[in-house]
C-alpha cells in the first residue's frame, strides 16, 4: 500500500487526497516554485529519520546559514540519535557562531557519536568560547569523545599539553 505525506506538516495517510486533513495544504498543487534550500529545511521535520539526515547532510555541505535555527530545533526536538548526529555534523559545516551553545550542549548531553560530532564541530566554529566545554569533554567515558575534543582543542590552538 502506499504511503502519502503532506509535504508541509508531514502528516501521513493512505490514500491521495487533494487537500492534507490536518492542515489544509493542498497536495497536487506544485511546489516546485519553492527554493530547494526551503525544501530541505522542510525535510528536517519528516518523520521518516533518513530523510532528516540526508536534508541535514546537504544543508550542511550548502552550507546554508537559513537552516541553523531548524538543525538547533531538531537538536532540542529530536531523539533519534543518526539525525541528532546529522544535525550536528551540519551545523559544524555551516560555522555560524550562533550555533554554538546548541552544539555546546549536544556535547555535553548527547549520544556518544553526537557527542564526538559536536567536539569536531565544535573545532571547525574555531570559536574560543567551545574552549571550556571541550577541556571539559576531555573527561568524558569514551575514548572516541576525548580524541575529537582533543582534534578540537588543537583546532583552537590548545597551547598546552592536552591528556
Amino acid at each position: 500500500m502506499t504511503v502519502f505525506y503532506c509535504p508541509l506538516c508531514w502528516t501521513e495517510f493512505r490514500e491521495d487526497v487533494a487537500q492534507c486533513p490536518p492542515c489544509g495544504a493542498s497536495l497536487h498543487e506544485s511546489l516546485d516554485k519553492d527554493e530547494y534550500a526551503v525544501k530541505l529545511v522542510r525535510a528536517l521535520g519528516h518523520p521518516e529519520p533518513t530523510t532528516v539526515v540526508r536534508a541535514a547532510t546537504i544543508l550542511g555541505s550548502l552550507r546554508e546559514r537559513r537552516a541553523v535555527r531548524p538543525l538547533l530545533a531538531l537538536l532540542d526536538s529530536n531523539r533519534d540519535p543518526y539525525s541528532l548526529e546529522s544535525a550536528v555534523e551540519a551545523l559544524g559545516e555551516i560555522g555560524d557562531p550562533d550555533a554554538l551553545e546548541g552544539i555546546i550542549d549536544a556535547l555535553a548531553r548527547s549520544y556518544l557519536r553526537v557527542r564526538g560530532k559536536a567536539a569536531e564541530a565544535l573545532g571547525k566554529l574555531k570559536d574560543d568560547r567551545a574552549r571550556e566545554a571541550l577541556t571539559q569533554a576531555l573527561h568524558d567515558p569514551s575514548g572516541y569523545v576525548r580524541a575529537c575534543a582533543r582534534g578540537a582543542l588543537v583546532k583552537l590552538g590548545h597551547d598546552e599539553p592536552v591528556a
